[in-house]
């Protein structure tokens, strides 16, 4: 929750938010690039057997090792490859396609209602398609429940996954069998499991939604969604889909997946200007730095909360995923403006500040909900206005903020957001509504 009460964004008619209970004013990046995320997630493990590749050698026979391995190990190459009429997994992602769309409209034609329960998480449903496979959606309404959780609109999730677009085979240098694929926006990332791993993951869904809603701005990669497809009279094959880090791709300039080990944890860069996409590891960080500042604190303790989940949960293989991407130019005055504000008004900026750079690069239009306008809270006139910020249990940066709120001198009224989100307003789509309000 950021800004006041009822704060929130929208963009066209999906709204966006609200963002969860912390101060992302401690991160000062350079002003040339910006930390767009960094989130843990598990890595594949170096045993694992290729689900869906064995699906394509049952339809595609004479296929010995099939198109991935012929670009792995023959060529070496990384980066995406679009699967189209012509790729050999062709068939099978439209399978994928076309049995997500057919799950994901059972669960919009029947939502689910009421408190989660044992049977959200433990039932399949499995769906027959006349072009000769089976889908299965595990724990279903459970899923549908953590993705209205996470904000995700169920249409958009839907026609994203569907058959609007090719998906994009992601091949890298990790030494997981598993097959990588990203829908066509590169928004949602796709992974074959194997049935052991899946049904661990199963078992322990529900720490997983509690750990997610006690901690919503946890580090832990989305999970949203597992499904099995048969071919015919073929062994079932798993795939989970998770939200991607790296989304969205337009500016990204680098990527990284730290282990903080050393061994086997060098990526050979590729050529400046090549369009294979690389994701560099440990060794190629070294020398790097991003200053978190005051953000420090939080960013560690959410790490140790993250991990000892994952330590109790006996997963000890996991990464911390970060990119970087490029600022445009007016972000970078934006850069200058918060920088010379901080140092006179000693202010932070909220979370919104990221969302709001986020909804600027997704949105055609955005609504800003709950922020009065600069001026309001210097009106002695003026009533306080509340601001939401909670987090139960300690004493955190969270009830400072309400102690800030009711001092009268040097209180947190957003003062820098307010001047830089009206720059922005008077060349950018912005409508500040609820109350209402105009940048002059």
């Amino acid at each position: 929750m950021t800004w006041t009460a009822s704060s929130r964004l929208a963009c066209r008619n999906a709204e966006v938010g609200p963002d969860p209970c912390i101060s992302v004013s401690g991160i000062q990046p350079k002003p040339e690039k910006q930390q767009l995320g960094a989130m843990a997630t598990p890595s594949p493990g170096a045993c694992e057997t290729s689900s869906l590749e064995a699906a394509n050698r049952a339809v595609s026979p004479g296929s010995h090792h099939g198109f991935f391995w012929r670009l792995r190990d023959k060529h070496n190459r990384v980066g995406l490859f679009e699967v189209n009429p012509g790729h050999e997994l062709h068939r099978m992602t439209r399978m994928m396609q076309e049995g997500l769309w057919a799950a994901t409209q059972v669960f919009m034609d029947n939502p689910p209602k009421g408190p989660l329960t044992q049977k959200d998480f433990s039932e399949v449903m499995t769906q027959v398609h006349e072009e000769g496979f089976e889908m299965g959606t595990l724990a279903g309404p459970a899923f549908a429940r953590l993705r209205h959780f996470l904000g995700l609109n169920e249409e958009d999730y839907q026609a994203t996954l569907g058959p609007g677009g090719p998906y994009l085979q992601f091949l890298s240098t990790s030494k997981s069998k598993a097959s990588f694929f990203l829908s066509h926006d590169q928004r949602f990332f796709l992974k074959t499991q194997r049935q052991q791993e899946v049904q661990v993951l199963l078992a322990h869904l529900p720490r997983y939604v509690q750990h997610l809603r006690r901690y919503p701005h946890s580090l832990l990669a989305r999970l949203l969604g597992v499904h099995s497809l048969r071919v015919a009279r073929g062994k079932k094959k798993y795939f989970i889909i998770m939200q991607s880090i790296f989304y969205p791709v337009g500016r990204i300039s680098e990527r990284y997946d730290i282990k903080a080990c050393e061994v086997s944890r060098w990526v050979e860069p590729v050529a400046e200007g090549s369009p294979f996409i690389l994701v560099l590891k440990d060794l190629n960080f070294e020398g790097k730095t991003i200053n978190l500042g005051p953000q420090r604190n939080w960013f560690l303790r959410q790490m140790e909360l993250d991990t000892a989940f994952l330590r109790d949960l006996n997963v000890l293989d996991y990464s911390l995923l970060v990119a970087f991407q490029l600022l445009h130019e007016d972000e970078k005055d934006a850069y200058t403006v918060y920088s010379t504000m901080r140092r006179q008004s000693g202010s932070f900026l909220s979370t919104g500040w990221f969302t709001m750079i986020l909804a600027l690069e997704l949105c055609e239009e955005i609504v800003v909900y709950g922020m009065v306008s600069e001026s309001y809270c210097s009106e002695k006139s003026g009533p306080s206005v509340p601001y939401h910020y909670f987090e139960k249990g300690r004493l955190d940066e969270c009830q400072m903020y309400l102690l800030h709120e009711q001092a009268p001198r040097s209180a947190h009224r957003f003062i820098t957001e307010k001047a830089v989100f009206s720059r922005w307003a008077k060349k950018r789509p912005i409508v500040f509504a609820h109350p209402s309000w105009r940048a002059e």
